[in-house]
């Protein structure tokens, strides 16, 4: 848990995380792969999923974290 307050932090991520340690919500949403990045606006609707995670996806997520949040 450590490291992932840790990696959250050092991508400016101010929202609440989720560690779904016995995959109870990952059956839920019917989770394809991993890993697995889902987003939700305030009302609980899913705005974005994706699967799978690398360097150069880190630009794009960023701007729309930030968009996000507005």
């Amino acid at each position: 848990v450590d490291e992932i307050k840790k990696v959250a932090s050092e991508f400016g991520m101010k929202y609440d995380s989720l560690l779904d340690s016995d995959l109870k919500l990952a059956g839920e949403l019917a989770v394809e792969g991993q890993p697995a990045l889902f987003v939700f606006d305030r009302t609980g609707k899913n705005i974005y999923h994706q699967y799978g995670v690398n360097a150069e996806d880190a630009h794009d997520l960023l701007k729309k974290m930030s968009d996000w949040e507005k």
